[in-house]
């Protein structure tokens, strides 16, 4: 029961993630490819987890640095495109 309840609210971050995403830029037709990148990011949360778990302090650490790229990466990365195209 506690690993589908995980799963769950694993599949409800990874939505809201997204969705909040999609909502900043006011363009909801970037749900899709920014839900990809969320799904690479709950790849890496596993990863990160598994490493806590073994206590390998270099994995963590790797780990970390890709959720953070991951979840602010994109932001950025929009921001910087539209603003060179003279959208804000």
């Amino acid at each position: 029961m506690k690993i589908l309840l995980m799963i769950f609210l694993t599949c409800l971050n990874i939505y809201l993630i997204s969705y909040l995403q999609a909502w900043f830029f006011a363009d909801k037709s970037l749900f899709f490819p920014l839900l990809m990148i969320s799904l690479i990011m709950f790849y890496f949360i596993v990863a990160l987890v598994k490493a806590i778990v073994a206590k390998d302090r270099h994995n963590v650490l790797l780990y970390l640095g890709c959720i953070f790229v991951s979840v602010l990466g994109p932001p950025i990365l929009f921001l910087l495109v539209f603003n060179f195209q003279g959208y804000f």
